[in-house]
This record gives structure tokens, sequence and C-alpha cells, in this order.
């Protein structure tokens, strides 16, 4: 009977092999960072698309103001999570916060006249660590969605 040196070493009791073990380590690692980045794509896309979404609403009431002649007013309903007006609702994703930086809390109201005058708004949006900005000029009704801060000088 003859014996090979691959058939001794894969032996009934035999497991895998130092370099197959790295391997497979090194597998599940990439398998794991792919996800995870994946995951964090995910939430900077869910904001962005929040706040678009916010920004419209916006300019929709802006526009609607200018079109009806009078004043539209928007409130923020954090116990709805939602935008409302008087003929719309913008539901807000559950795992975006907003944050009205006027006043630091998560309630604000804005009043849009037929000139295009506002109060103004000022919010962050935020979900995990990543954040945006949505502005609203109180003078010429203008929105804006920042990636930075727009009240930090560089």
């Amino acid at each position: 009977m003859r014996i090979s040196v691959a058939d001794h070493r894969r032996g009934a009791g035999a497991g895998f092999s130092m370099i197959e073990m790295l391997v497979a380590v090194a597998i599940l690692g990439m398998v794991a960072t792919a996800g995870v980045m994946a995951i964090g794509s995910r939430d900077v896309a869910n904001l962005r698309r929040e706040a678009n979404d916010l920004a419209m609403t916006l300019n929709r009431a802006r526009l609607d103001s200018a079109r009806l002649g009078r004043t539209v007013t928007l409130k923020y309903d954090a116990r709805r999570h939602a935008l409302v007006t008087e003929s719309s609702e913008l539901k807000i994703a559950r795992s975006v916060t907003i944050r009205n930086m006027h006043n630091n809390s998560n309630r604000f109201e804005v009043r849009m006249s037929p000139s295009g005058i506002s109060g103004g708004l000022f919010a962050a949006l935020s979900s995990g660590d990543n954040m945006l900005w949505v502005t609203l000029d109180p003078l010429t009704g203008r929105v804006g969605l920042h990636t930075k801060d727009p009240q930090k000088r560089l």
C-alpha cells in the first residue's frame, strides 16, 4: 500500500492550514467593510433626499403665496415628524433630525408673504454623523442647501 504525502497531510483529524484561515479572514474583512460603507452612503443619500424635499416644499410655499396673493404658513410638527401647510404635508424620515438653529429647537413656523418676504429659516438636518443645512433668506425667499455650516467663516 502506497501513501502519498498529500494523503498524509489531510488525515481524518486535519483542519485548515494557516494560509487558508488568513485568506478567509481577509475576505470576511473586505465584505464587512463594503457593508459598513454601503450603510453609511445610504444614510447620506437619505439625508440629502430629505433636505431636497424640505427645500422644494419651501420653494413651493413661496410660489403658492405669490400665486394666491396671501401669506402661506409652514409648520414643522415634531410629533408627526412632518412639515405641514394648509394644503400639504411632507413626512420626514424618522432617521433624520431637524433643528431650527435660530432658537435651537425642533420646532419652527415659517410664513411666506406674496412679496417673497418670509420669517427666514436656518435648519440643520442630521442623520448619524452626517449633517446638511437648509436656509431660507428672509428678504428674498431664496432657499439654499448647504453641506457646510453657512454661519461659520473660514
